[in-house]
């Protein structure tokens, strides 16, 4: 599980999403707050798109979980899935 904060890095949250599903096949992210959800969005796309490239999508769901302080948390589940290479293709 990977707590997020409003603070947190994107790219250094993107890289550890890359590594963790690398090891696994999901995930979990725990956030609380609409600008630390802002920043668990923004690196889920971002390793989207590494995961992308090489065949493989992303995909999560989220939920509410309550943490230990009384405040409801978004836990988020994030999951690889094998989709094939893609192909560039160039426009014209």
């Amino acid at each position: 599980m990977i707590k997020v904060s409003t603070q947190t890095n994107v790219q250094r949250l993107a890289k550890s999403i890359e590594q963790g599903l690398r090891q696994q096949e999901s995930v979990n992210l725990v956030s609380v707050g609409a600008g630390a959800l802002n920043q668990k969005i923004k690196a889920v796309i971002e390793a989207s798109g590494r995961f992308y490239t090489k065949g493989v999508k992303l995909s999560y769901n989220h939920s509410f979980t309550n943490v230990s302080d009384g405040k409801v948390a978004i836990s988020t589940k994030v999951l690889k899935e094998r989709i094939g290479l893609i192909q560039a293709t160039s426009a014209l």
